[in-house]
């Protein structure tokens, strides 16, 4: 696991992790790196959601760190 120092997202549009790609329609799509890395199936996001989708892996929480 790592973690990233940033503010949490509000939605997806500004997301870090979010890309876009064009398939062969020439369609833009919103990729969510973060669903793909977790091996999720379904990584096509909706940039225009008021907020972030209920199975976001970036959660906002507290880290301990251990001792190696």
């Amino acid at each position: 696991m790592i973690a990233i120092d940033i503010p949490m997202p509000q939605r997806c549009v500004v997301c870090p992790l979010m890309c876009n790609i064009k398939n062969e329609r020439e369609d833009i799509r919103a990729l969510c790196r973060a669903k793909e890395a977790r091996g999720d199936r379904y990584v096509i996001v909706n940039t225009y959601a008021p907020g972030r989708p209920e199975d976001c892996p970036i959660r906002m929480g507290t880290i301990r760190r251990t001792e190696v």
